[in-house]
């Protein structure tokens, strides 16, 4: 699998936007361009650009995506963002990215004056030791491992850990979990070899837990419903304490390929 990213390349390079004004900004990370910009990474940037506008004092808790369009990696992504709100405790972005003149993602972000983290806890986690290293994407920027099945698994169960660690910052930890929720996807409903995956329609996401040590998470997805070309899954993020860290819902597109004769 051709590597997307230079060696030696950081997640903190890749959420690293330049403000062209107050509420604008422009990614500078450059990757090879070899295939069309992945979901994750525009869903972290625009996330890293909501919350450049927020007071560090307010953690993100939400993040609401929709892709309208490819992106094209050999050109950088222009993000705005509108303040809509800064309430007592409450503060809520709208974030557009741009390439070429045409949107290709918007999305909602909120951000809460929370003091306490409280999430469900589980000690029935597989050991990230105990699995097969599994191909990914962006072998230059995380490690991919896939636990030994088991009568209980979940039917898409991933390990994800990052090559150099993540900024302790609840924003950094908050933009990975959104780059590394888009990484795998439930085992299809009773496809075949004619039909795959396509492309993400939806995304949202929700952070329960961006203060415990991030080394790395187990990602769990299940599939919810699949009708008129569109599937729906639902996922789960653990941290290896067993912290349930972030909950998220998708929905994309599945190809059909045309049979041949």
């Amino acid at each position: 699998m051709t590597d997307l990213l230079a060696p030696g390349s950081t997640f903190a390079e890749l959420v690293d936007l330049e403000r062209v004004d107050t509420n604008v900004f422009r990614s500078t990370f450059e990757s090879a361009g070899l295939k069309a910009l992945y979901g994750g990474q525009v869903a972290a940037q625009a996330l890293a650009a909501a919350g450049s506008t927020v007071d560090d004092a307010r953690l993100p808790h939400s993040l609401q995506c929709r892709y309208l369009r490819p992106g094209d990696e050999t050109r950088p992504v222009v993000f705005r963002v509108d303040r809509d709100l800064d309430g007592r405790r409450f503060s809520a972005r709208r974030v557009t990215a741009w390439q070429a003149g045409k949107a290709i993602l918007t999305a909602s972000a909120s951000f809460h004056a929370a003091s306490t983290v409280t999430s469900s806890d589980r000690d029935d986690l597989p050991r990230p030791t105990d699995g097969v290293e599994r191909a990914s994407r962006f072998p230059a920027l995380v490690h991919t491992q896939e636990p030994v099945p088991t009568e209980r698994t979940p039917p898409g169960r991933l390990w994800v850990g990052f090559h150099a660690p993540v900024a302790p910052d609840p924003l950094a930890r908050a933009c990975a979990q959104a780059f590394v929720s888009d990484l795998t996807t439930p085992d299809s409903p009773g496809w075949d070899d004619h039909v795959e995956p396509g492309p993400s329609l939806d995304h949202v996401m929700w952070f329960h837990d961006l203060q415990s040590p991030q080394d790395r998470w187990l990602v769990e997805t299940e599939l919810e419903a699949a009708t008129s070309e569109r599937y729906t899954y639902r996922g789960r993020m653990w941290s290896e304490s067993g912290r349930r860290v972030a909950t998220f819902a998708q929905e994309a597109l599945y190809v059909e390929h045309q049979h041949q004769h």
